[in-house]
C-alpha cells in the first residue's frame, strides 16, 4: 500500500459507531493489507469492526 494514495472508499455509521461498509476501485472488496489498515484506524477511532459489505 502506497502512503498518500487513496485505497478505500469507507462508510461509517456515525450513530453506531461502525464502520459498516469499505469498498476499493471498482467496488472491489478490500485487500488483506488494506484491511490490516482499516482496522487498526477503526481500532484508534473507537469504531467497531461489521462485516464489509
Amino acid at each position: 500500500v502506497r502512503e498518500n494514495r487513496r485505497h478505500l472508499t469507507i462508510e461509517v455509521d456515525p450513530v453506531g459507531k461502525a464502520v459498516v461498509q469499505a469498498r476499493g476501485l471498482a467496488n472491489r472488496l478490500p485487500k488483506p493489507q488494506e484491511k490490516a489498515i482499516l482496522n487498526k484506524w477503526a481500532t484508534a477511532s473507537g469504531l467497531r469492526h461489521l462485516i464489509y459489505i
